[in-house]
């Protein structure tokens, strides 16, 4: 599979957009802005998909991609995974490094150089992050390609399969919390809570708080890990075929892979607030307008100090704006009239009483629904209550592990949620697809998951 070279989409206000007759895949949702996510888009749609679009719904972005040419690229990207598996992880490594000590050389421009050479600092930082973007996409292949072919053969095995044998970061921070200061695990791990540029690393208090609440046996941990690696060994040993085997390895290697290279991408986020805020100073905007600045604009500033509209810019930073990437090109759509327009294009209305998913970890549960669409939605989750989400990440497992179960949208069986509940025994559901729009917060939920449902009580 020949891999793109990055090269920034021109940007330009619409008044419309034209999405076409084809179906769109609501993938996903994410607490978002365009400095996050634009280069991995920029990246699915030189490998071909059609169109991606980025629709505001309250605090967070719902992604929706052009089904058939996504799907059909995920699939030609599993195969690649397949042929080409020890080259594939034998990449992951240096295009990492290379990716954060862009990011890091980007960092430090801003201190010393002038807008040119942070310029080129940003466009060399674009084009290694862009390289690291396949493993970003990736994880997606497996997900709808390997995972659900290997979860029909070795049903029974899975849970060895889709176990860590090496801790996420998440898990490192874990083990080092009651060694290390407050002081230190902001310097080592502050940037686990970044998502985008513009929010802030833990900070001490919060880290003395999890001192409080989490409790850790390393030595525990440490040895679960290395039953996890001795059992999926075995397993490994009993299956004869040959390509089998070579999905199942991939499955389990992406147990791990999946957040880890979320992980990666949040460092990059943390290293990049410093040039998002000298964008900001410099332009006289806020850092969440920066951060809603394509590549193309970001340049269009440092080249000739131009900016679009601070009334436009407003919107970006309130999520009152579409994103429609298409073409080579990206198309901003601002005002709710305009946003609504493309949401009918798009969503389904649901009237379901149930859900079904993947069982990720067996049980059952039932109690009250917290819909989290939001971090700022974790403060209302009681301990006992069925934490409902489009997704999860490692910042939310302190608020899963109050829960009585888990039920998501998104995910397969290697997401976060999935890894999570497996690892503290928490009855949950993945895949749904739609349960945060099915349930109300509040609402009473019964959680099935050996059989993998979810269905409202009251």
């Amino acid at each position: 599979m020949q891999f793109s070279t990055f090269r920034p989409y021109p940007t330009r206000l619409a008044n419309h957009v034209s999405l076409g007759e084809e179906p769109y895949l609501n993938f996903a949702s994410r607490e978002n802005t365009i400095a996050r996510d634009q280069l991995y888009i920029y990246w699915l749609l030189d490998l071909g998909m059609k169109g991606y679009v980025d629709l505001p719904h309250g605090k967070v972005v719902e992604f929706y991609i052009e089904e058939e040419s996504s799907l059909s690229f995920f699939q030609k990207y599993a195969s690649f995974l397949q042929s080409n598996w020890e080259e594939h992880l034998q990449r992951y490594a240096p295009l990492k490094q290379q990716a954060l000590g862009a990011v890091e050389a980007l960092e430090k421009s801003v201190e010393t150089e002038d807008n040119t050479g942070i310029m080129e600092k940003y466009a060399s930082f674009n084009h290694a992050a862009y390289d690291f973007c396949q493993f970003l996409w990736s994880p997606w292949a497996v997900i709808y390609c390997i995972e659900p072919q290997v979860q029909e053969r070795l049903a029974e095995d899975m849970d060895k399969i889709i176990s860590l044998e090496e801790p996420i970061e998440f898990q490192k921070m874990k083990l080092e919390l009651h060694r290390l200061s407050a002081n230190t695990l902001v310097e080592k791990y502050g940037w686990l809570k970044v998502y985008n540029p513009y929010d802030e690393p833990y900070s001490e208090e919060e880290f003395e708080g999890m001192k409080k609440e989490l409790n850790v046996e390393p030595e525990a941990e440490k040895r679960k890990l290395e039953e996890n690696k001795e059992s999926f060994l075995a397993l490994l040993e009993h299956v004869d075929d040959a390509s089998l085997k070579r999905k199942a390895e991939i499955v389990h290697t992406y147990a791990f892979l999946k957040t880890e290279r979320i992980d990666t991408w949040k460092q990059l986020m943390f290293h990049l607030r410093k040039f998002y805020s000298y964008v900001a100073e410099s332009g006289g905007i806020s850092l969440p307008e920066a951060c809603n600045l394509t590549s193309f604009e970001a340049m269009e500033f440092l080249r000739h100090g131009l900016l679009p509209p601070k009334s436009n810019l407003g919107k970006r930073a309130e999520n009152q704006a579409v994103y429609f990437f298409h073409h080579n090109t990206v198309e901003v759509l601002e005002g709710w009239e305009k946003i609504e327009s493309v949401r009918r294009r798009l969503e389904k209305i649901e009237s379901e009483d149930m859900v079904r998913g993947l069982p990720a970890c067996s049980g059952k549960a039932v109690g009250t629904a917290k819909i989290i669409r939001h971090s700022s939605d974790l403060q209302k989750v009681q301990r006992g209550d069925i934490f409902v989400a489009k997704f999860t990440f490692p910042t939310y497992t302190p608020y899963l592990l109050k829960c009585k179960a888990i039920v998501t949208d998104d995910g397969g069986l290697t997401s976060h949620a999935a890894i999570i509940s497996r690892e503290y025994g928490i009855p949950c559901i993945v895949g749904t697809k739609h349960a945060t729009k099915v349930f109300k917060d509040g609402g009473r939920v019964e959680v099935d998951a050996f059989q993998g449902t979810a269905r409202k009580t009251s």
